[in-house]
């Protein structure tokens, strides 16, 4: 057997299985009885997310009934050798998936992944939110989240169990009340080279363990913005704020000031001292060598999910169009 792989495409393109996100979700991705286990071990259920005309994934997703384990997970992703995923940078071309203030995507299941997706909200919205004491093993990568109204979250989890809850690394959100939040008092989250950028509150432990590494947080000029507050994982370190405090970690950098690209484009600018080059390498011992761009991180690596790259990679045309290829690949034009 194989992975059960369905396309989400709110455009109905060639291939198409799905037109929405959760219209996959509610038919258990073409899984009997939503049984992932049932596949074999190693055989996962897939959604793939693509946006051939551009048109946004509008309906709220809730991930609930479903049966994984380590070996049989659900996974939702932007193919990134396709070129519906962004390039780290918000684009209105790629598939996105935006709700009003709503969740949009609620997650009740163990073993899941969602990589490379756009998520939006507007309102009190929360990007991803997973919930229920048993969840276990979620992995959420390269993801971008954006609030376009107020009061709105970007990644809050209410998860526990193990040292295994919730990983996420080259993550950005922007915009939010929190941004990256955990609230429950058993809830074991760990986050690497992730950004927050004017979040009232940018990274949050209300309750449980929240451990930071090479974590950026920078409150944009607003100052009712906080990148971090509240309190974190004694393991913390290697990471930037541009206020005063971060996490205590003996490597934090505090009071720095970043240079990106562009109001709402977060890759870094060449002449950036805040970030460049001051971070840990594989902070995650191998579990992840890129960026939020798919490019390979080398050397010593930077704070936040860019990795800032002196030479531009090929691209394929149709990409121009996202901040010039950011820039043309980070500023050289």
């Amino acid at each position: 057997m194989a992975d059960t792989v369905k396309v989400v495409d709110p455009d109905n393109g060639t291939g198409t299985d799905y037109t929405s996100l959760d219209a996959w979700e509610d038919a258990t991705g073409g899984v009997a009885s939503g049984d992932v286990t049932a596949l074999g071990a190693g055989n996962n259920a897939v959604a793939k997310c693509r946006s051939t005309g551009g048109t946004a994934d509008t309906a709220p997703v809730t991930i609930d009934g479903w049966t994984t384990d380590a070996d049989n997970y659900i996974k939702i992703w932007c193919d990134p050798t396709e070129s519906y995923r962004h390039l780290g940078v918000w684009s209105d071309s790629k598939y996105r998936l935006t709700v009003g203030a709503e969740t949009a995507i609620a997650n009740y299941e163990n073993y899941v992944r969602v990589q490379y997706l756009q998520l939006s909200v507007n309102g009190a919205g929360l990007c991803i939110r997973c919930y229920n004491t048993a969840s276990s093993d979620i992995r959420i990568s390269h993801c971008l989240g954006k609030n376009i109204g107020t009061l709105g979250n970007g990644f809050f989890f209410y998860t526990s169990v193990d040292t295994n809850a919730v990983t996420l690394w080259n993550c950005i959100a922007y915009d939010f009340q929190y941004g990256i939040c955990v609230n429950s008092a058993s809830a074991v989250v760990t986050a690497y080279n992730c950004t927050t950028h004017d979040c009232a509150n940018g990274y949050y432990q209300a309750a449980g363990s929240l451990t930071l590494w090479n974590c950026l947080g920078d409150h944009g000029g607003n100052l009712n913005s906080f990148p971090f507050s509240g309190s974190y994982g004694a393991a913390s370190d290697y990471n930037a704020s541009s206020r005063s405090v971060a996490t205590d970690g003996d490597h934090d950098r505090v009071s720095q000031t970043f240079t990106f690209l562009g109001a709402a484009d977060f890759h870094l600018a060449e002449n950036d001292g805040g970030a460049r080059d001051y971070g840990v390498s594989d902070p995650g011992g191998g579990l992840f060598s890129d960026d939020i761009d798919g490019q390979t991180r080398t050397g010593t690596w930077d704070i936040g999910a860019d990795e800032y790259m002196s030479s531009s990679t090929p691209l394929e045309v149709d990409e121009l169009s996202d901040s010039l290829i950011n820039r043309v690949w980070r500023g050289i034009i």
